[in-house]
């Protein structure tokens, strides 16, 4: 440090900014008495200084003169320790700048962190963290920008399909994964890697939360780790196991380039430094009493809305202005082309101004601040619209600006998937992009549809176990929901060969019903090939084999269904009057009176409004007309039948004519593996009648001559079934 100096000077620009000759420091703190900065040598000998100048708004900053990139710092801030009036100021506590862009090491629990003594949290816990907290490291804007910027495939809402995965887990079993990349982000940019998720139809990777987290001290005594990622601590910096800033550009450089886009699953609800009396890494230490909401009758407690123990405020302008600031380094230096926010109903809530007023308000600033922001207003917004806090179910309930999960699909698909009876209006609402979440005078409809996400049983689990299996994680199998929808089929756990395929079957179902239905269909990785997580649904904590996709465990029947599934997406792809993320109108499209969708009967006939009250009837299928496509200024489209039956018998489907006049055709059947891969004439509907098997979904097609541009049975193998040759000689 002798050659480094510390001069007075104040920025609005929050941060370490390297200028060439030194670097500005500049920390938001609004109760703070003191803030000191603290520099590490490569031993982690600490230097401190005072920083010296005070904005009236708060922002206290000095420029460290000769300083340079990759010095390791952070802060110590002091002022009162009252947690009755919810401050928490500790000196002892090293803290992770909030727009750190790289921080040196992962965070590993201590006791240490703890901001009160264990006897009296409201005395001070002295023990220092210096020496163990991960600490931030000064960046060179001029590195990143070296790696140069692969222009976004800005690609529509009606040609997405969201595959949501883990950034580590995804590839940390991958055979064709060079090992020193495997769990890293480099991994995601192996080229076998990128050419499955484009086999696979896929045009958008949503990676769980990859901004650098913690875990907290119930997992970290068990000896496990956090594996989903949703405790952040620094909300520019990538998580240090999966690689550094660089690599994380270069990641979606590649992705960009191969067309494919990047979401990033994001958590601005609240922080990994758990409750009011738990660990201190970065914004309690920072300024508790400003970050966070406090219960208005006892500010020694944080407002719990979101069960992870804090809930960001909000409501404060330097909150929202680091949430923002945030995401606009996401996306407009590391190139991401949209989010999809945590429990997003939480950052709607509460009036500047009124701590006790926390309902949800759809209008609320921070919503506006994204939706008027000239780089996020063009990203893709994802909200999951609910949260843990009174009146937080608002699904269908935020401004047209956004998608929404829409846990309603899950739900109806599942139910009309185990045969319960009165469900198949419900799938029709399902099947054309949920009305019931319709925006006033819309056409877009928000539905993000999916069957299962990361939170709950895989696919292949949601048809194997009837009861959570969760006793590897810390709870004593008291997490994790307990009612999913699903059913063993007689039989807990796997049993034999038989049952298995069956169960595959299932799985093709339900990965069909979310690809051919409106709206945006988001997969999870390894559900297409039947992934496992051994009835564990809250796998949380398990960064290990129960969570990582099992590449290695893929036989030559999962092959196929994924081959299947790949096909459903790119049939999506490649068909406007499939790939439809607005709503039916029951409009005529020509001029033989033709509507743009037909619901009908097995006999052939049209639903009258008589059919729709049948409890009893386990089927559901309707015609799209191509016509329907005119109208958005394209070719007409082909014409498709959806056929899906929940019986436990087959059921036999007259066909009705086709309005373009051609012969139906078969698309796939899950049923029937292979199917699609059959020449035209092997394909084709004879007699006029289709015999739909037991629990089984089927999409037939009647190809306009001028649009029949693929022959399919000549395909070659698909990456994954050379992986298994190459690799598993299955």
């Amino acid at each position: 440090m002798s050659d480094m100096k510390i001069l007075e000077g104040s920025t609005d620009k929050l941060g370490a900014t390297y200028d060439g000759k030194g670097v500005n420091f500049a920390l938001f703190s609004e109760n703070a008495t003191k803030v000191e900065l603290c520099i590490f040598d490569e031993n982690d000998n600490e230097t401190r200084i005072e920083m010296p100048n005070r904005s009236e708004d708060g922002i206290w900053s000095g420029y460290l003169l000769g300083a340079k990139p990759g010095i390791r710092y952070g802060y110590r801030v002091d002022g009162p320790y009252e947690p009755e009036k919810g401050m928490r100021f500790n000196p002892n506590k090293l803290l992770i700048d909030p727009y750190a862009r790289q921080l040196d090491r992962e965070f590993e629990w201590s006791d240490d962190f703890i901001c009160g003594d264990a006897k009296d949290p409201s005395v001070r816990n002295n023990a220092d963290t210096g020496k163990i907290a991960p600490k931030a490291i000064v960046q060179d804007p001029a590195v990143l920008a070296s790696v140069g910027t692969v222009e976004k495939p800005n690609i529509p809402w009606n040609q997405t399909v969201v595959y949501e995965t883990h950034a580590k887990g995804f590839t940390m079993k991958h055979p064709d994964v060079d090992e020193k990349d495997r769990g890293r982000f480099a991994g995601l940019m192996n080229e076998k890697v990128m050419q499955y998720i484009d086999e696979q139809g896929i045009s958008s990777v949503e990676l769980l939360p990859v901004q650098a987290f913690a875990t907290d001290k119930g997992v970290a005594d068990k000896g496990l780790t956090n594996y989903w990622g949703y405790e952040p601590i620094a909300y520019f910096a990538p998580h240090p196991d999966y690689g550094d800033p660089v690599e994380f550009k270069k990641m979606v450089n590649a992705m960009h380039a191969a067309g494919k886009e990047v979401i990033m699953d994001v958590v601005y609800n609240h922080m990994g430094e758990g409750d009011a009396h738990t660990q201190m890494l970065s914004l309690k230490g920072i300024d508790s009493a400003y970050y966070y909401v406090h219960n208005q009758d006892d500010k020694t407690q944080y407002r719990n809305e979101t069960g992870c123990g804090n809930a960001l405020d909000m409501t404060k302008p330097m909150a929202r202005k680091l949430a923002v600031d945030s995401l606009r380094y996401w996306a407009e230096e590391m190139g991401v082309d949209g989010f999809r926010f945590d429990l997003a109903t939480v950052m709607g809530r509460g009036k500047e101004g009124e701590p006790v007023n926390r309902d949800f308000d759809k209008f609320h600033p921070f919503y506006q601040d994204l939706i008027k922001d000239p780089v996020l207003s063009k990203c893709k917004l994802i909200a999951e619209p609910w949260d843990c806090g009174w009146g937080g179910y608002q699904v269908g309930n935020f401004e047209k600006h956004w998608m929404q999960w829409n846990d309603r699909f899950r739900d109806d698909t599942r139910r009309f998937w185990c045969g319960n009876e009165g469900f198949a209006a419900k799938m029709a609402q399902r099947m054309t992009a949920s009305d019931d979440m319709r925006n006033a005078g819309e056409e877009l409809s928000p539905s993000v549809n999916f069957v299962t996400a990361h939170d709950g049983f895989t696919a292949k689990d949601l048809w194997s176990y009837n009861e959570k299996h969760n006793w590897a994680n810390p709870w004593n199998n008291t997490d994790g929901a307990g009612q999913n929808n699903g059913t063993n089929w007689g039989h807990e756990g796997y049993k034999d060969e038989a049952l298995d395929e069956f169960r595959n079957k299932m799985v093709r179902n339900l990965e069909a019903t979310l690809l051919m239905a409106s709206g945006v269909p988001m997969i999870v990785a390894g559900d297409e090939f039947n992934r496992s997580q051994g009835g564990n649904n809250n796998p949380y904590c398990q960064d290990n084999e129960t969570s990582w996709v099992n590449w290695d465990k893929i036989t030559d029947r999962d092959v196929k269904s994924a081959e299947m599934v790949g096909f459903m997406a790119r049939l999506r792809r490649d068909h406007p009057v499939l790939a439809n993320a607005n709503y039916f109108t029951g409009e005529t499209v020509d001029d033989k009176g033709t509507k743009d969708i037909t619901w009908v009967r097995p006999d052939g006939q049209e639903m009258s409004g008589s059919d729709w009250g049948a409890s009893y009837a386990k089927t559901l299928s309707y015609v799209l007309a191509g016509e329907k496509t005119k109208k958005n200024g394209e070719k007409a489209d082909d014409d498709f039948m959806i056929i899906m039956n929940a019986h436990n018998g087959p059921v036999d489907f007259k066909m009705p004519q086709a309005p373009n006049g051609q012969k139906w055709e078969v698309a796939f059947d899950t049923a029937h593996l292979g199917v699609e891969k059959l020449p035209v004439e092997k394909r084709e509907v004879k007699n006029g009648n289709y015999l739909a098997e037991a629990h089984s979904f089927v999409v037939l097609t009647a190809v306009r001559e001028e649009n029949r541009i693929k022959d399919y049975s000549k395909s070659k193998d698909s990456v994954l079934a050379q992986m298994v040759k190459k690799h598993y000689s299955r």
